[in-house]
């Protein structure tokens, strides 16, 4: 089974990693356009990189072409102008679609968990449509472009204080023996995920957690 953090993204320099780096962490995961009436929100945004990074908060920026051509620049143009203009420093992606045939698949299961409430429900409504994803990867909540990031900090700082395994998606991907193991190990600021496949596939991270949950995973099969 296909979750979140198997997603394979391209970051704005170019590499192509997954979202499995920021496993155990909580997302805000925004679509972004340099020439949008709601660019100031970068700043809103990257304040609250800065407030709850260091408690787990990591905001994710997609920047879009698709409304009202806002984005017509490069990757280049973007990092330019989010560096000098808003001091961006939380992680910026390529440029995707987030409506239409050529939907990200990352898109398509924000909007799936999360369909619209006044556009049609698989579509975005627009630049600056924000997902906060909680840190086990389930989609808690889709914020309107109009919603500012100063709004969402009380809904973040739930999110950050939600025990891992608090969602039925948790439930449903991870058998009672590896949820022990990443109740007990998840919250760790060092964990990262990606090195070493367990035999279920849907948790991919022994790193810093060590063999039991290796061999929780086995014996769960």
């Amino acid at each position: 089974m296909t979750t979140l953090h198997d997603i394979p993204v391209r970051t704005i320099d170019g590499t192509e990693p997954t979202l499995a780096q920021y496993r155990g962490r909580v997302l805000l995961i925004v679509n972004t356009a340099s020439e949008c009436g709601l660019t100031p929100p970068y700043a809103g945004l990257e304040a609250l990189h800065r407030a709850l990074g260091p408690q787990g908060l990591a905001v994710l920026g997609f920047p879009c072409n698709q409304f009202g051509a806002q984005e017509p620049g490069s990757e280049a143009d973007i990092t330019t102008f989010c560096s000098t203009s808003y001091d961006v420093t939380f992680p910026m992606f390529a440029k995707i679609d987030v409506n239409g045939d050529d939907t990200h698949p990352l898109f398509r299961l924000l909007k799936e968990e999360r369909p619209g409430t006044f556009s049609p429900p698989r579509r975005s409504s627009g630049t600056s449509t924000k997902f906060l994803v909680g840190r086990d990867g389930a989609v808690i909540k889709r914020y309107a472009p109009t919603d500012t990031p100063e709004s969402m900090r009380g809904d973040v700082e739930q999110a950050l204080r939600a025990a891992v395994g608090s969602s039925p998606t948790w439930r449903k991907l991870y058998p009672p023996p590896c949820q022990t193991a990443l109740r007990s190990s998840s919250l760790n600021p060092g964990w990262s995920a990606g090195r070493t496949p367990c035999s279920h596939r849907n948790f991919r991270s022994a790193s810093l957690i060590g063999t039991s949950l290796m061999l929780a995973c086995r014996s769960a099969m």
